[in-house]
C-alpha cells in the first residue's frame, strides 16, 4: 500500500528534472511483474518515465513485523531499490540491472548503481 502510493504520487511531488529512488520490498503475485505494477499506479504512463529496476527475488524472507503478515507465495518477494526519472527523450524505458543482489561491498560503500546515464536505456532506444 505504503509503495502504490509512493509511485502514484511522483507525477505531482517529483521536480521535473527530479530522480526518486525507492526502497522497496514487494510481493509480486504470480504471473506479474513489478513493473506492471508501476504501470497501473501510474495510470498507464510508465513509459513516460525512465525506470532502473535494482531488485531481486528474495523467497526466503519472513513478514515478522506486519500485523497481518503475508501469507502469499513468498517466492514472488523482490527486495531492491526502483529509481525513477521522467523521460529525457520523450519515451521512457524500463532496465531491470539487479545484478547479484548484493547492496554493500566489504569496504561499506554502497555497489547499487542507479545512475540513469550510466546504464542508459535498453538497446533500441535512443
Amino acid at each position: 500500500e505504503l509503495l502504490r502510493r509512493v509511485v502514484e504520487a511522483l507525477p505531482t511531488r517529483l521536480d521535473a528534472d527530479g530522480t526518486a529512488y525507492i526502497n522497496a520490498l514487494f510481493p509480486n503475485p504470480p504471473g506479474t511483474k513489478i513493473r506492471d505494477h508501476f504501470d497501473a499506479w501510474l495510470e498507464g504512463n510508465l513509459t513516460e518515465w525512465d525506470v532502473l529496476d535494482h531488485t531481486w527475488p528474495v523467497p526466503g524472507y519472513q513478514d515478522l513485523f506486519s500485523e497481518q503478515p503475508f501469507q502469499g507465495d513468498m517466492s514472488a518477494w523482490r527486495f531492491g531499490v526502483v529509481s525513477m526519472r521522467r523521460s529525457r527523450i520523450g519515451r521512457g524505458w524500463w532496465k531491470e540491472v539487479a545484478g547479484n543482489g548484493l547492496f554493500f561491498r566489504e569496504d561499506g560503500s554502497c555497489s547499487v548503481i542507479a545512475d540513469h546515464d550510466a546504464y542508459g536505456p535498453p538497446a533500441g532506444i535512443s
